[in-house]
């Protein structure tokens, strides 16, 4: 199970369940586009080894936005603002917002909003988005992830915001029709441990276990509802039935469920 994965994720499970069931993995101390696509690539072959047919995956990139608003030394709040609009795609308040800044950046944060879609987005982006090294190598890693991932399908949306104040670097989500949230969430979040004194590179993921058995449509496995008694063979048998794998419940006497009741009360 996750550490630093499951604090960032367990919001984004569908329903904001209070105790989300989640399986992943996280790579620590190894930086870069390689780094990131082993994690990626095993987040991809996991759902299928679960058993999803088809993997559709979103990648985005913290990296871009943050470059742009570091270009114009904003205030906190402004900053707010603009995160804001480009969270909801709010073309007209995004654009009210930025009025005042340089041009290069003002025209790259008004380009982000738009900059969703199939692989044509990298293009796309190197082409209107202002000449800036963090911004570039943000770029060359999508593109190097998008080839090598595995999924069935790629798209990228470089304003998508998820976890921006958790992740680093590269972000992605696997999505599925049939779900109003991801069923799968990753990305890179460098220095995670740096208020424990180690600051360590760091990328991983997190798969949401129930929403992934109810997307394959799992049935839920049968228990065995054993009888009340101290009878050894009784015990014997719960036991043997457990050791087998099967999953046993046993009825308690009434007498004592009437005692615990009272000694809560």
């Amino acid at each position: 199970m996750l550490c630093g994965q499951r604090a960032a994720y367990a919001t984004a499970a569908s329903l904001a369940v209070r105790e989300p069931l989640q399986i992943g993995a996280e790579l620590y101390g190894a930086a870069g586009p390689a780094a990131d696509l082993e994690v990626l690539e095993l987040a991809v072959a996991s759902l299928r080894v679960a058993g999803l047919a088809r993997v559709n995956l979103d990648l985005g990139h913290t990296g871009v936005v943050r470059a742009l608003l570091d270009m114009a030394k904003l205030s906190a709040a402004v900053e707010d603002e603009i995160l804001a609009a480009l969270s909801t795609k709010d073309t007209p308040a995004l654009r009210e917002t930025v009025q005042g800044l340089p041009v290069r950046v003002r025209d790259g944060l008004l380009a982000l909003a738009r900059l969703g879609g199939g692989l044509e987005v990298i293009d796309d982006a190197r082409r209107v988005l202002p000449e800036n090294s963090s911004i570039h190598a943000a770029l060359d890693g999508l593109e190097y992830l998008a080839a090598r991932c595995g999924a069935d399908a790629v798209t990228l949306d470089l304003a998508d915001l998820h976890g921006y104040r958790y992740h680093t670097g590269v972000t992605f989500a696997v999505h599925a029709p049939e779900l109003p949230s991801a069923v799968l969430r990753g990305g890179r979040y460098d220095n995670i441990g740096k208020v424990f004194g180690r600051a360590r590179p760091a990328v991983g993921f997190s798969i949401y276990l129930r929403d992934l058995v109810g997307l394959l449509g799992v049935d839920s496995p049968r228990a065995i509802l054993a009888p009340v008694g101290d009878d050894q063979t009784l015990r014997e048998t719960v036991r043997r039935l457990r050791k087998d794998g099967e999953i046993v419940v046993q009825r308690l006497p009434t007498k004592w469920a009437a005692r615990s009741r009272g000694t809560s009360s």
